[in-house]
């Protein structure tokens, strides 16, 4: 290879080389912005992870607030009205809507009319006017305790008018008329002089009374759930047009017999305050489910 020819080849392997590097050099950029491009993807892609995640955590933050409001509020109130009613206005409310609904409890007999005598087994006697007075007292201070406003026909051992049991019985319940009472409940002991055992709880009511009827179900159900167990008897609603106390169908009345006064058994246990309170606890129980459904 001659001179000239050497340095030919010289010059264009140089050539060759400046252009493997320029080829090079933009190959290794390319790579670069390839690299650079997918980086963003993932930056964009984490980016949104990031924002779901974000929602997801608020979402849940919110949702457990509201689970905790609501068991917040189921503890402070009743447990089947939901967040709420619970709180303190809704306490206040309730407690005002109760204060404006008048209760009549009216204890049987009274004064000169003591109604049954039952004459326990050791001798000593229970009289009717005493244990209904009782009864109305017991229950009238659990409705009391629940908001309600009472009325009761007589607070002692006394008659309110002159006059046969029939005037008083029309007085008691013009009272009760008069002062817009709800709900009138008045409360007796039974008596049965045939043969065999009479005993339990019934519920009397007006047969012209719908409303009467149905209320007189709810009271028989809390009784029986309250006192059976003890008298070993459920207690009965019964239709009877007969009682004076009764006679207006637009006023929701009852009259309780609580039990049979003649019965040894149940009048041991009338006598006793375990079976008493469970009674007065019935009544109150059942006023308070009956204004609730009404």
């Amino acid at each position: 290879m001659t001179g000239s020819e050497r340095i030919y080849a010289r010059v264009f392997q140089e050539k060759e080389e400046k252009s493997r590097i320029k080829r090079g050099g933009a190959t290794h950029s390319k790579g670069r912005k390839q690299k650079k491009k997918e980086t963003g993807k993932r930056m964009h892609i984490s980016k949104k992870a990031a924002a779901a995640l974000v929602l997801l955590l608020l979402a849940g933050s919110v949702l457990f607030g509201t689970l905790v409001w609501w068991s917040i509020g189921e503890r402070q109130g009743s447990g089947t009205h939901g967040p709420g009613f619970g709180n303190k206005s809704g306490d206040k409310t309730e407690e005002i809507r109760r204060s404006e609904i008048l209760i009549c409890l009216d204890p049987g007999h009274g004064g000169i009319d003591p109604g049954t005598e039952g004459v326990r087994s050791d001798g000593s006697r229970l009289y009717e006017k005493d244990l209904t007075l009782a009864m109305a007292q017991k229950t009238a201070a659990r409705l009391e305790a629940r908001g309600y406003s009472l009325l009761l026909t007589r607070t002692g051992d006394v008659r309110t008018v002159p006059g046969t049991s029939t005037d008083e019985v029309n007085a008691r319940r013009t009272l009760a008329e008069e002062r817009g009472a709800a709900l009138t409940v008045s409360l007796h002991g039974n008596a049965y002089c045939g043969e065999g055992r009479a005993y339990g709880a019934r519920v009397y009511y007006n047969p012209e009374s719908p409303v009467a009827a149905a209320c007189a179900e709810v009271f028989a159900e809390e009784i029986s759930r309250h006192t059976e167990c003890m008298t070993g008897r459920a207690a009965r609603a019964v239709a009877d047009p007969t009682y004076a106390i009764l006679a207006n169908p637009d006023m929701p009345a009852l009259l309780i017999e609580m039990g049979f006064m003649t019965d040894p058994q149940e009048l041991s246990l009338m006598a006793g305050e375990t079976w008493r309170n469970a009674f007065a606890e019935a009544l109150a129980e059942a006023t308070d489910r009956w204004i609730r459904m009404s």
